[in-house]
């Protein structure tokens, strides 16, 4: 509470800063606010700095004074200081309502002041004579007559009646403004403002007031303030009452009935109020310290002379229905640097209290209000069912921004008991906050907002809870930015918040160590779900970057629970991290995230998206009893996972990374799933990295899964009649297999599932039988164009282990497997096998034992011999495959159905299909000058040439371009191929002979290298020839076009070209911009050379200048990222050693770089499409184009020729 005494005397200290000052918000005295306007400055000084019209000073306590009825009529100061019985402050204001002043051009008053003798010194004036009426401007202040005396003065209505009643409003539309300072006004009674009325319209404020236990029997124990304008600063409002029983009822401090209510003044030199210990005691009375029905509401912050005791504080106050320090109804509302704090709502702080319900503990909001929340805190406050700090409605707009916290709020509301805490109905809680269906923003505009410690708590006893520590809502959208939501606690559900409908959006926000556990302050009730989140009915959900970390639950979600029908976005960078559900039953668990389809596919929906940047599931765990899926857990419904990161995470029944069952849909696209575990031999311990239950469907694409262990399935485990499809995908990797302790390393598949294994690769794996793959009772498994490497058994089936039903193999490579026992490669202890183009390896490749299996068109290496293949490597494609080494017996020797291989290569690339996963590449195809598919066009001269290829050559001398020799392979696979060439070297030679390859007869150039063919070619030796690589090019088609010209320094030698395909990637394409090509500009005088110089023959020139003459290349058409640039140009000892290059990030964009670079020296950095170039620098881009200009600011002439930017990808 502030110490108002000791504040009085400092401000009329005259040593004091302070004395002397101006208050804001008030215009002086005799300043009307005409039709709405203030007419002059709103600015009023200390009043014993202001020349006023008439000055009254009181001289006695007594109210009545010399008991001479006194009154506008018959008298007068002077008569009445005549009589020698004293002027009582009642008198007084009689006097000062009587003295009309002189009138101004508005025909406003001046305005009357009224002082105290300094012999009333800590008197009390107690009143008699009712209520003190004033009608017209009077300033009232508790000091001495012409000095800066504080004098404690008390003003006592002995619980008979108001003490003042302001009603000055003007018939000509004008108001007069009231100020009442420096007293303390207690025993108030009335019906409306205990203390003190206002009537609509009028002006008045408030400083350095004490006004202390009032009470009015329907609204404003303390003050009701009309359609009116008050201000108050440096007041005390506390022990007031309101007694009135209807909703409309309270304020058990301050009502304000549409008027406009300023309480301090943010950054000035005056302190705000303290608003404490006030009681809305109706029925269902609100609004404890404040009810302001409409109008405005503004409470700031105070003086910067005081920063550690600068912020109003709401504190300490009651009511019985709502908002127990604030209730507000369609009113505008500005909080800056509040304390709302200690405030209840239905709830027995030592006042009494009943709860009827006993929402908002600190704030209700009601109606369309517009509420802003600055800087502040609203801290322990207590609410009997919801919104323990907060509780906004439908049309209401509430924002809390710039470091406002949230803090130790209860909201004590519980859950419908027959709901078993899953349904909608009659959910409370919102410890923190409640949204009943308004706009709730919590933004960041500065700083974050924490809401923390808050509670939820109902009642444990009856089996009923809260729900939503820190926020609970129902309808309409939540947004919130960048805030911290920690350690907050709920009974039922959502211990950091409870979604029931409607839209949530949470950016960049810290969810973390939220609790709804018995390991936490409260006794747990049902269900115990959504530790971080929970959505409990139809509410759409996006987080957006930000943390769940550390949460509890004590059932399910750890960190998050989506229900049947709500939907749930985790996207863009999302960690999800250490939280812990620890439910004991085997359809609870989802340490990470639960999501609910109650047993149909139909349920919730779950939609995991690391498209930009990569979503992380990871050391979550479902820690207790038959607890299943330690990262993530779909008990039905949709899931849809692209790019996560599903890692360390545990549980104890199955499914470490995920579990799937009960009717489950899930896709999982481009992620990885590592490192997962569960607890071996535990109920029973399956699906490390994922476990799929009853009657669920799940693909996984581009995925991979590593250093994952169980009992059964290291990698994955399906059951119960699902259906698992594994696409393009790799299950193991050189050090980091997935292990099982029973059955399939990899893969396990069992009790009437589907396995469909495509263009994947299960290598590395370990397990008792079955290192790649187990199947047991029922399964059946299709695996196709697919791998299965380097698995190992500790007892048999290293590559695989059935025991029942059916398992097929098309197109397969089951190769460098190791069992123990028996059955290097497959290990078949019941049902048939069918293996079809398939490539079975090892000394025990295959063992029956119970079993039988049918091969066609297949190897089997114990019976067929070594299949020669290569070592488990990257050949193309996303997995890792064997490829064929030349020579080897699968090599056109196959036949099957598939049009592709496993790297999504056409079928055949021979004369007809390879066995086993993957077609070996052709062999290379070589064009000699001499024959079919070589031409040329223009002088070229035929020689017999003993040293070169097949004894001939054609050459070419130097020229303009328009002689040249073409190579054309066709019949070719679109893909990747290798282009080298030979020659004989020779010192006429050039050294810059230009090779160009296009794809398809005059199609597009793919690209261009100069050789020096002065030098012998020397990269590799094949057929007889020495070859040089020019590059490996991409084709579409099947014609690959290889072009020399004689545009180069000497003889051009037209020899033999070889092409190969490979499994190597051509490079990306660059973009090259020239000075004669569009997207080339210049300002001012450039010049182009007339000798033929530079790229394409050409380049301009300028001089040395100011910078205003620029050459500018514009690359339209790009996609947002990361680029490499280049320049060349043609170097000369007059050239500008600083030629400044500046790269924008768009026409008119910003500046991305500036590099000097010295023109006198040639680019050097590489060579490509038969220029020099100079790396100029890496840039990223925003939009869709890059811009590079060179300006003549420089020491010499600076050369535009050409521009190269490549595109840089992410590795």
């Amino acid at each position: 509470m502030l110490n108002l005494r000791a504040l009085r005397e400092l401000l009329f200290d005259p040593a004091s800063l302070l004395f002397g000052v101006r208050l804001p918000h008030r215009r002086r005295m005799g300043q009307r606010r005409l039709h709405g306007e203030i007419v002059a400055p709103s600015l009023v000084e200390l009043l014993e700095c202001r020349t006023l019209l008439t000055q009254f000073v009181v001289t006695t306590a007594d109210d009545a004074g010399d008991n001479t009825s006194l009154d506008s009529a018959n008298s007068d100061i002077a008569t009445e200081t005549a009589d020698g019985g004293g002027l009582s402050l009642r008198e007084a204001i009689l006097l000062a309502n009587a003295n009309g002043g002189t009138a101004g051009s508005q025909g406003e008053d001046d305005g009357d002041s009224i002082r105290f003798d300094s012999s009333l010194s800590n008197a009390t004036i107690s009143l008699t004579g009712g209520q003190l009426t004033i009608t017209d401007d009077i300033d009232i202040a508790g000091t001495a007559d012409g000095l800066p005396i504080v004098l404690n003065l008390t003003i006592d209505a002995q619980n008979t009646s108001r003490i003042f009643d302001i009603n000055v409003g003007n018939s000509d539309g004008s108001v007069d403004a009231v100020d009442l300072s420096v007293l303390d006004l207690i025993n108030g009674m009335a019906d409306n403002g205990g203390a003190v009325r206002i009537a609509d319209g009028d002006e008045v404020s408030f400083s350095l007031l004490n006004i202390l236990n009032n009470t009015a029997t329907d609204s404003g124990g303390g003050v009701f303030n009309g359609d009116g304008m008050l201000s108050i600063a440096n007041t005390v409002i506390s022990g007031n009452e309101a007694q009135g029983n209807a909703a409309t009822d309270g304020g058990g401090g301050l009502y304000n009935n549409g008027g406009t209510v300023i309480i301090g003044t943010s950054g000035s030199n005056v302190l705000p109020a303290d608003i404490n210990g006030n009681q809305a005691t109706g029925t269902s009375g609100s609004g404890g310290g404040i009810f302001s029905d409409g109008g405005t509401l503004t409470i700031n912050d105070g003086s910067f002379l005081f920063p550690d005791n600068n912020q109003a504080i709401i504190s300490g106050n009651t009511a019985n229905r709502a908002g127990g320090g604030i209730e507000v109804t369609d009113t505008t509302v500005t909080l800056n640097n509040v304390l709302l704090n200690g405030n209840s709502a239905g709830v027995d702080i030592g006042a009494g209290a009943t709860a009827a319900p006993g929402n908002g503990g600190g704030l209700h909001v009601s109606g369309a209000a517009m509420v802003t929340i600055v800087d502040g805190e609203v801290n322990e406050n207590l609410a009997a069912a919801e919104g323990g700090g907060l509780w906004n409605q439908a049309g209401a707009t509430m924002v809390i921004d710039d470091g406002t916290t949230i803090m130790s709020n209860v909201a004590s509301g519980n859950a419908d008991a027959n709901s078993n805490g899953n349904g909608a109905a009659d959910l409370q809680g919102g410890g923190g906050i409640f949204n009943n269906g308004g706009v709730l923003n919590v933004l960041n505009t500065n700083s974050p907002v924490t809401i923390s410690n808050n509670i939820a708590d109902g009642d444990s006893a009856t089996g009923t809870g809260g729900s939503g520590g820190g926020i609970m809502s129902i309808g309409d959208m939540v947004t919130i930015d960048g805030a911290t939501i920690s350690m907050n606690e709920a009974i039922r559900a959502g211990g950091g918040i409870e979604i029931i409908t409607g839209t949530l959006m949470l950016t960049d926000v810290a969810l973390d160590m939220n609790d709804v556990s018995t390991s936490g302050n409260l006794a747990n009730v049902a269900p115990g779900n959504g530790g971080g989140l929970h959505i409990t009915a139809d509410a759409v959900v996006t987080i957006d970057g930000g943390s769940a970390s550390n949460n509890l639950a004590a059932a399910e979600g750890g960190g998050l629970w989506n229900s049947t029908t709500g939907t749930l976005t985790v996207q863009n960078g999302t960690v999800v991290d250490n939280n812990t559900a620890s439910g004991t039953g085997s359809d609870q668990g989802g340490g990470g995230i639960f999501n609910n389809g109650d047993g149909s596919s139909a349920g919730g929906t779950l939609i995991i998206d690391g498209t930009l940047a990569p979503v992380e599931i990871t050391n979550n765990s479902a820690d207790m009893g038959s607890g299943s899926g330690g990262g993530i857990q779909t008990l039905g419904g949709t899931a849809t996972i692209i790019n996560a990161l599903i890692q360390g995470n545990d549980a104890q029944r199955a499914g470490g990374g995920l579990e799937i069952e009960d009717s489950a849909s899930v896709i999982i696209t481009d992620s990885t799933i590592d490192m997962n575990d569960v607890a071996i031999g535990a109920n029973p311990g399956n699906g490390g990295g994922i476990h799929v239950g009853p009657a669920s469907n799940i693909t996984v694409n581009t995925s991979t899964f590593t250093n994952n262990t169980a009992s059964e399935g290291g990698g994955l485990w399906v059951g119960g009649g699902s259906t698992l499809n594994v696409y393009q995908s790799t299950v193991g990797e050189m050090g980091s297999p997935n292990d099982a302790t029973g059955d399939g390393g990899g893969i396990y598949n069992t009790g009437g599932a589907m396995l469909f294994v495509d263009q994947s690769t299960i290598a590395y794996n370990t397990a008792d039988n079955g290192g790649g793959i187990g199947q047991g009772i029922s399964g059946s498994s299709t695996l196709t164009n697919s791998t299965i490497s380097n698995n190992a058994a500790d007892t048999d089936g290293g590559g695989i282990f059935t025991d029942a039903n059916v398992f097929d193999l098309d197109s397969v490579t089951v190769f460098a497997n190791t069992a123990a026992n028996t059955g290097d490669g497959i290990e078949i202890e019941g049902g048939n096998v069918n293996i079809v183009n398939s490539i079975i390896g090892g000394t025990d490749s295959i063992n029956t034992d119970g079993g039988a299996f049918t091969d066609t068109d297949s190897i089997v290496e114990e019976d067929d011999g070594d299949p020669m293949l290569g070592a488990l490597a990257d050949n193309g494609g996303p997995t890792f495959t064997h490829l064929p080494l030349p020579g080897s017996p699968a090599i056109d020797a196959g036949d099957t159905g598939l049009d592709v291989d496993q790297r999504g290569f056409d079928r055949p690339l021979g004369s007809q299909d390879d066995i086993g996963a993957v077609e070996a590449f052709g062999p290379a195809i070589i064009i000699d000058n001499g024959d079919p598919g070589f031409s040329v066009v223009g002088q070229w001269t035929a020689r017999n040439n003993p040293v070169a290829r097949d004894g001939d050559v054609h050459n070419s001398f130097q020229g303009d371009g328009s002689d040249v020799a073409t190579w054309t392979f066709t019949g070719l696979t679109p893909g990747n191929y290798e282009v080298s060439a030979t020659w004989q070297a020779f010192a006429n030679r050039a050294t810059n002979s230009p090779f160009t390859a296009f794809d398809g007869v005059g199609g597009p150039q793919l690209n261009t290298v100069s050789l020096n063919q002065q030098m012998a070619p020397d990269d590799f030796m094949d057929d007889g020839s020495d070859w040089e690589i020019l590059y490996v090019v991409e084709i579409t088609g099947d014609t690959l076009v290889v072009e020399l010209s004689d545009l180069a320094d000497g003889y051009v030698i037209a020899d033999a070209i070889r092409i190969e395909q490979t499994a190597d990637t051509a490079p990306v394409d660059a973009t090259i911009i020239d000075d004669g090509d569009p997207g080339f500009v210049t300002v001012g005088p450039w010049n182009p050379s007339p000798l033929n110089l530079g790229r394409g023959n050409d380049l301009q020139n300028n001089l040395q200048g100011d910078g205003s003459d620029t050459a500018t290349w514009t690359f339209t058409g790009l996609a947002a990222g990361t680029y490499s640039v280049a320049a060349t140009w043609f170097a000369h000892p007059n050239r500008a050693t600083d030629a400044p290059f500046s790269i924008l990030d768009g026409t008119g964009g910003p500046s991305l770089a500036q590099v000097d670079v010295n023109q006198q020296q040639s680019p050097d950095d590489f060579t490509d499409l038969g220029s020099a170039w100079e790396n100029l620098m890496t840039v990223t881009i925003t939009g869709t184009e890059l811009v590079v200009e060179l300006s003549d600011d420089a020491n010499g002439y600076v050369i535009a020729d050409a521009i190269r930017i490549e595109p840089v990808l992410s590795t």
